[in-house]
């Protein structure tokens, strides 16, 4: 069975994170996207938007 790495990025949704999550993106390579949300969930459709990106880029999310 081959060693898959996940990619961890925290703070996904703006900024940094989701610059990196864009750079890093491409095939071959697994992300796991994460930010914090509250209770209200105001930052999931930021993340949602993000995953597509980066699927489309070939990433596995």
């Amino acid at each position: 069975m081959p060693n898959r790495r996940i990619i961890l990025i925290t703070g996904a949704s703006s900024g940094i994170g989701a610059a990196t999550a864009r750079a890093l993106a491409g095939p071959g390579t697994a992300l796991l996207l994460h930010a914090r949300g509250g209770t209200d969930g105001a930052k999931r459709p930021m993340l949602e938007a993000l995953a597509e990106e980066v699927l489309c880029a070939g990433s596995r999310v």
